[in-house]
């Protein structure tokens, strides 16, 4: 556009750091920790392009959002429509009914550029793993075209009014950044996809893009470009090896890979350094980094859902990826951009065509989904026995797991209290007194997801449900047996359920506070062990489209127990010492080499680590006689 839009190469070079980054991440787990913030780079990057755009069309009075829109939707939609299509045509053969459901709902989410909402609307205990998740990678899309949504017109209206460019930008960046820093505190899981929370990572691009455009100017040369360009490259080395993945991201961690790319941006074209990302392979990385981006994510998700994504497979998947982002870059986004605004209106027609084919959900039918649809109708993934605890606490929770129990007209004797898995206890129990009509055994169940319902553990929803279930259990003299049950691993652990904001050490006390009060009102106390967790069921069911013959559906006994964790090592002595009766499913559920996933047809868990209704009925039926004596009076 001008001489000051001159082509940069050590930008492109950047956008081969970032890309490289989240595919390492992504592809190899654990080699580069941190490298989610790649994004974070990516979003400097690009506000600071599409803002020295802007400015320089604004100076020369050649601004039109018409054109703006219609160079987004020739520089986005190519190769987004491609990667949509592909990921409607793998899912329609490879994917179980609900899997695909979800994935055609997703694509609507992406189609209008709403994905972002639709992963913070689905995060919670109930949702699928986001590895699983083929397009949950365009969430960070969505939040880049939500801005440049808004963007051109604020800025423009700056412009007509005569504001100062650089302090609107400036001044929404801070309130976006100030938004991150609270929200982060009260729902991280809306401060990592909202785009009011991240736009600030643009801004922060744009307002350097300002700078660049603005008359003052001059560019950094010399010593200074080595030194902010060494300062540049070390920040986002730091930001990718040290920043952890977890709940409390973006925050003030992302100010280090944004103030990287920032430094990068504007020293490392004058510098000697910044020919490390001026080279011709970064270059060319860089340039095939948007399809590149977009395909490593869907293929990833559907071989971890076909066939758990081996080392073997990643390996061949990360060669892949570079193949056809290069195609797409050379065959289908270079063609079409330089074929200019005649081609608009057509793929914007192919995105509202893949919109329309979301919705409708091509039915799976025929030979080809047979045993699918048999193994679907036998074995459902869900939890019957969930229900909401309003009959203890007058209201209902989403992640509620209470169950009136197996005679709720009679006076209860046992109360069953714990997080989801005292609910999946739940179906035990109630096969259990199925099989005992005249034994006078009626029990409860209260519970809420991520709760184990330990007296003054964890955030205030958990802690209100504990002491409602104390209550309870106070004024209930019908009671004479409470058995708690829970994922006891990561409260032991400590890592996992960050949203309960407690360390290892508390869970202890809680649990042994917890343990003797109800011991203290004259109950026997009794302890339900998790049952062994970390198996895939989905893989007992066959797909249409598989990449090999090794058996996804087992689960050996040695990785069971280390997925256990070693919370019973300090769990056990002090149950015996204070004479609590313990029931461990390991034994029913495992022998010496497999953990048992399938009986028959029939799979026996719900999902990864909770078992299905047929498993928890199956461990009634075969651990009955231990229960007898757990269950019975003192």
């Amino acid at each position: 556009m001008s001489a000051a839009l001159s082509y940069r190469p050590h930008i492109d070079g950047l956008r081969a750091v970032a890309v490289l980054a989240v595919l390492i991440y992504h592809i190899f787990p654990g080699e580069l920790l941190g490298g989610f913030t790649g994004v974070d780079v990516f979003f400097v990057i690009s506000g600071y392009l599409i803002s020295r755009i802007l400015l320089t069309e604004l100076a020369a009075g050649t601004f039109s959002l018409a054109d703006f829109y219609g160079r987004r939707v020739r520089r986005i939609f190519p190769a987004l429509c491609l990667v949509l299509a592909t990921g409607l045509v793998l899912g329609w053969v490879a994917l179980l009914p609900d899997e695909f459901a979800q994935l055609s709902r997703h694509t609507l989410s992406s189609v209008g550029f709403l994905e972002n909402f639709r992963l913070w609307s689905e995060a919670g205990y109930f949702d699928t793993a986001s590895e699983r998740k083929p397009l949950m990678h365009l969430w960070s899309l969505a939040i880049e075209e939500q801005y440049y949504l808004l963007y051109p017109i604020v800025l423009w209206g700056a412009w007509r009014l005569r504001w100062p460019i650089g302090w609107v930008i400036a001044a929404l960046a801070l309130l976006s950044f100030g938004a991150n820093l609270l929200t982060i505190k009260t729902d991280p899981v809306a401060a990592f996809f909202m785009p009011h929370t991240r736009v600030w990572e643009l801004l922060a691009g744009a307002l350097l893009g300002w700078w660049h455009g603005h008359g003052r100017h001059e560019p950094t040369r010399g010593w200074r470009a080595e030194l902010l360009t060494l300062a540049g490259l070390l920040a986002i080395v730091v930001a990718f090896k040290a920043i952890r993945d977890g709940h409390d991201y973006p925050g003030w961690k992302a100010l280090l890979p944004v103030s990287g790319a920032l430094l990068l941006i504007h020293a490392a074209g004058s510098a000697k350094l910044g020919r490390v990302l001026a080279n011709g392979p970064m270059v060319f990385i860089g340039k095939i980094s948007y399809p590149l981006y977009l395909w490593h994510w869907l293929l990833l998700a559907f071989c971890r859902i076909l066939d758990e994504a081996p080392k073997r497979e990643r390996n061949v998947l990360f060669f892949l990826c570079f193949l056809l982002a290069w195609l797409t870059w050379r065959l289908l986004e270079r063609p079409l951009r330089e074929q200019g605004a005649a081609r608009t209106g057509g793929l914007v027609a192919t995105m509202v065509l893949l919109g329309v084919v979301a919705v409708w959900q091509p039915p799976q039918q025929g030979t080809l989904f047979a045993d699918i649809e048999r193994a679907r109708m036998l074995n459902k993934f869900d939890y019957p026995s969930r229900a909401d605890c309003s009959w203890l606490t007058g209201s209902a929770q989403e992640d509620d797991w209470c169950n009136g129990g197996n005679a709720p007209e009679r006076a209860p004797t046992v109360a069953l209290i714990g997080d989801s898995f005292a609910n999946i206890y739940a179906g035990t129990l109630l096969e259990y007194a199925a099989a005992r009509p005249a034994s006078g055994f009626v029990f409860r169940q209260i519970g809420r997801g991520e709760c184990p319902s330990l007296l003054d553990y964890g955030p205030q929803s958990c802690r209100a449900l504990a002491k409602a279930a104390l209550d309870y259990v106070a004024r209930t003299p019908s009671l004479h047996t409470v058995v708690l049950a829970a994922h006891w691993t990561p409260y032991a652990d400590g890592k996992q359920y960050a949203a309960l904001h407690e360390a290892p050490a508390n869970y202890d006390a809680a649990l042994r506070r917890t343990v003797e009060h109800y011991q203290g009102l004259g109950k026997k106390v009794v302890v339900f062990l998790a049952p062994p967790t970390g198996g895939n069921p989905r893989g007992c069911i066959p797909r249409a489209l598989h990449f090999s013959t090794k058996n996804l559906c087992s689960r050996t006994t040695a990785a069971a127990r280390v997925s256990d964790g070693a919370y019973r090592e300090g769990l056990l002595p002090y149950l015996g010492q204070r004479n609590v009766a313990v029931f461990d499913p390991f034994p029913v559920l495992c022998d010496d080499k497999q953990c048992k996933v399938i009986d028959g047809e029939m799979i026996m868990y719900a999902d990864p680590i909770h078992l299905s209704g047929h498993g928890a009925r199956w461990l009634a039926r075969h651990a009955g006689g231990q229960l007898d004596a757990l269950l019975a009076p003192r």
